[in-house]
């Protein structure tokens, strides 16, 4: 019996909840299956909410793109079954690129394409004995681009003449534009006061607290959400500290919601972001506003996102890039052949440049192990000092810190302000003694926000190296262990990825070769060779500040071995490998 797949694929993430959507795909995919008595597999992820297949997003960055590289390697079995709804759901592209490198694609590895909106069949040998049929493909594969163009020219027509009325001070489309906490109200804006308040508390909260734990916080006291939605997540709390709706403001061409492609696609039109301020009600002021994110952006680091639902998979998340220059970024794909105790597919985790570098990419699984074991015992100390009892009091430090960095960020900003006027009056001859003294007052408000912010990170330093050594070893040992045996929870790899960020670390995967290179900041990067066999080796040794060192047996090595009166086993073992390059590990430091 062959396999059966349904792809789901809907332009943008708005359509993936209204109208037929993904919803009414899914539907259509389960009736085809009951009708032909067959069983719908569902082991491999075939969903792309808000990709387009007019530009190729679905294949590049997709799940289509993985699924048709499964199929083409012969991983799904003899002449599986793809549903679609129709065949615009797989490409938009022009048409040589949507035959050459999808369709086709497809049909080469054996795949049996069912449109489910006409009820047509396509295999590779049906399309290439019946010209009917092909040239039928080609017309709908063809329609289905000129449509998308058109569609996309009624779109860009559409937002030009938005901006054009927001240019002369007029809010265009109201109901597009109307935030989660306001209403229409005879064609006005209006606030909803219930919803202002949740707005409020959202801020108030994110002062103190990063946007995981907001969110958390938020459904502990079962606050409902702004969309309507079950529960808070990370996400939405992020997207509403950034949304300058909240101050009255709307920003066309917001470059943070703009990929490198989209910008190329858009051309001058993106080039420059655009706010038009007092449009809309205020649920809050733009001080205010600003005063919140000073203080998370002296916390937090942009682009560290911690994965679907909040999940940190990767220890080095945020901190991770290539030797090429590239970013890196987490991969994940469905194995082919490797089951997991209940016969599910296990999920393959790779860290991959992000550029066309050539890069192979790393296992996640020996990454993290690898920097773990590379900690050291000072790094791993501060670690563990959650855990000693002292909580509530550190809790209260690292409050006390997010709030002295919002105060030193707002001091800066008004000493750089006063500056200005300052310099501005004395280049007109104007000598006041009043901007001298709003210098002073400023530049002294800043050194003593600075004091107390150092005087705070200097308590937590102290609360957090208080830790008792058996308690030490104790929780050392539950680490490492957890990693060795692929238990590690996302907990522990966040509060290692924090203490990363604390230490200002910075990893660098070498894309010639598998070694990993640690630095401070953009200080002298250390390379150590990645192998798998030699971090198991350290993650069982249970001692942290391990060193990779690779190295080929030599008879040298062997000798220096028996004077140091190693193991006859080992010594043996070595004759073994002599000639072989191998890893090794120890706990001296780098000479």
């Amino acid at each position: 019996m062959p396999r059966v797949f349904s792809y789901l694929r809907v332009s943008s993430v708005n359509q993936a909840h209204k109208g037929r959507g993904l919803e009414g795909q899914s539907t259509d995919a389960d009736a085809w299956c009951k009708e032909h008595g067959l069983q719908l597999d569902t082991s491999l992820d075939l969903t792309d909410p808000g990709l387009s297949a007019r530009y190729g997003e679905h294949v590049s960055n997709g799940c289509l793109g993985r699924f048709l590289l499964l199929a083409q390697a012969g991983e799904l079995g003899q002449k599986p079954i793809l549903l679609v709804e129709s065949i615009d759901r797989l490409s938009r592209q022009e048409l040589i690129d949507a035959v050459q490198d999808v369709i086709f694609g497809l049909l080469r590895s054996g795949m049996v394409i069912h449109t489910m909106e006409d009820a047509q069949i396509y295999t590779y040998e049906s399309v290439n004995s019946d010209i009917g049929k092909a040239i039928q493909l080609i017309a709908k594969i063809h329609a289905a681009a000129e449509y998308s163009k058109k569609l996309s020219r009624r779109i860009q027509r559409s937002w030009d003449q938005s901006i054009s009325e927001l240019e002369a001070g007029r809010l265009p489309r109201a109901n597009v534009f109307c935030p989660q906490w306001a209403q229409l109200k005879d064609g006005q804006v209006e606030l909803i006061p219930e919803k202002v308040a949740i707005v409020k508390r959202v801020f108030e909260m994110a002062m103190i607290d990063g946007d995981q734990v907001v969110a958390a916080r938020l459904n502990e006291e079962r606050i409902p959400t702004l969309s309507g939605k079950p529960e808070w997540t990370r996400f939405q709390v992020k997207n509403l500290l950034i949304d300058p709706k909240v101050w009255g403001a709307v920003v066309m061409n917001r470059q943070h919601n703009l990929s490198k492609k989209r910008r190329e696609r858009r051309g001058d039109r993106a080039a420059n972001e655009r706010a038009f301020p007092d449009l809309l009600p205020l649920a809050l002021t733009k001080q205010e506003v600003d005063q919140t994110l000073a203080a998370r952006s002296a916390r937090t680091h942009p682009g560290t996102g911690r994965g679907k639902r909040g999940t940190t998979w990767s220890i080095a998340s945020g901190l991770t890039r290539c030797s090429c220059g590239g970013g890196a970024s987490l991969k994940a794909c469905k194995s082919g052949s490797k089951r997991n105790q209940n016969g599910d597919l296990i999920t393959l985790r790779y860290v991959k440049c992000r550029e066309a570098c050539g890069s192979k990419g790393y296992r996640l699984e020996a990454l993290n192990a690898h920097l773990l074991t590379r900690l050291k015992m000072g790094q791993l100390q501060q670690l563990f000092a959650a855990n000693t009892g002292k909580n509530v009091q550190i809790k209260a430090e690292q409050a006390a810190i997010s709030r002295l960095q919002g105060q030193l960020a707002q001091s800066e900003q008004a000493e750089a302000n006063a500056s200005k006027l300052f310099k501005e009056a004395l280049k007109t001859g104007q000598i006041d003694p009043l901007f001298k003294e709003a210098v002073d007052e400023a530049r002294s408000d800043a050194e003593a926000a600075r004091k107390a912010l150092n005087d705070a990170q200097q308590r937590l330093a102290g609360l957090r190296h208080e830790i008792n050594s058996v308690e030490f070893d104790k929780a050392l040992k539950v680490l490492f262990d957890a990693f060795a045996n692929g238990e590690d929870t996302p907990e522990q790899r966040r509060g290692i990825n924090s203490l990363l960020r604390r230490s200002g670390l910075k990893v660098t995967l070498d894309n010639k070769g598998q070694r990993v290179g640690m630095s401070i900041g953009d200080g002298e990067i250390d390379w150590q060779p990645l192998e798998a066999m030699s971090v198991q080796m350290a993650l069982t040794g249970y001692s942290p500040g391990i060193r990779f060192m690779a190295h080929t047996i030599t008879d040298e090595l062997i000798q220096q071995a028996i004077e140091a009166g190693e193991d006859p086993e080992v010594i043996g073992y070595m004759q073994q490998q002599k000639g072989i390059r191998m890893v090794g590990i120890t706990n001296k430091p780098k000479p």
